[in-house]
């Protein structure tokens, strides 16, 4: 029923895990392996068992596009949020506490955006222009996720419905996210009329 369903409902399945076109043999990104921030065994073996699983079973009718970590890395979003945000905004007090508890992953212009860019591109798509993205070039295949260790590869092989994406323009994909962040909130519709 889970995989009919997909096939039925799914068009397009953006997901950030893994670094492109491999994660190295030292490297498991933490989506992919879960193995970060303090997690238990029996939790890094079941992130790592699931990403694979869901590599290799997406079913071929859903478009897949995969985000690697350094590319999310390196755009920085949420800054702008103290300028252009109220300070009862909620996402301006997430960001700024993240920005002043975390210890990482903020720097110029804000927290590193790895989910606001994944987002991004399944909202936007990656052939928009002013996204700064751009879908790899002659890289025909399917990504592969180690079910122990999390770690990825991109394996060359025959055309198929996963692809994965190369960041072109830091700052546009930058200034994309942070001009959705800082979109004033739209008015009320107005009230449905009396019968």
């Amino acid at each position: 029923v889970g995989y009919a369903l997909v096939a039925e409902k799914v068009a397009l399945l953006s997901i950030m895990a893994g670094d492109y076109p491999t994660s190295g043999p030292r490297f498991a990104e933490c989506n992919a392996c879960g193995c970060f921030n303090g997690a238990d065994a029996v939790s890094r073996a079941t992130a790592a068992a699931a990403s694979s699983f869901v590599a290799a079973n997406v079913p071929p009718s859903v478009r897949t596009i995969y985000l690697g970590f350094r590319d999310g890395d390196v755009v920085r979003t949420g800054a702008v949020m103290e300028l252009c945000a109220a300070p009862a905004n909620p996402c301006r007090h997430a960001l700024m506490d993240f920005r002043d508890r975390a210890g990482w992953g903020w720097g110029p212009g804000g927290r590193s955006s790895y989910d606001p860019l994944a987002a991004l591109l399944a909202v936007r798509g990656v052939s928009r222009e002013g996204v700064g993205l751009s879908e790899c070039t002659q890289c025909d295949g399917v990504n592969s996720i180690d079910p122990k260790s999390g770690k990825n590869e991109w394996l060359p092989g025959r055309r198929s419905n996963q692809s994965y994406v190369e960041l072109t323009d830091r700052m546009r994909a930058q200034e994309a996210i942070d001009a959705l962040l800082c979109q004033p909130r739209p008015p009320p519709p107005p009230p449905p009329p009396l019968p």
